[in-house]
């Protein structure tokens, strides 16, 4: 097996044992922002199968001006 760095093998790790497990298929989420999580993804198989998106809401309960 290639030398993996430390989340690829806990990645192996999990899989392994998920797959002992019985699991058919995992889903991992990384933020958007997070480009090396995504390319590690990626590279091993892993494909977008949901695109999250969000804004903040103005909140009139907002007490930070003191």
């Amino acid at each position: 097996m290639a030398r993996r760095r430390p989340r690829g093998r806990l990645l192996d790790a999990a899989e392994r044992a998920l797959t002992d497990a019985g699991a058919e298929a995992v889903a991992v989420e990384a933020l958007a922002a997070n480009e090396a999580a995504r390319r590690l993804y990626r590279r091993r198989g892993y494909e977008t199968r949901r695109v999250e998106m969000e804004r903040p809401l103005a909140n009139d309960t907002d007490t930070s001006d003191g």
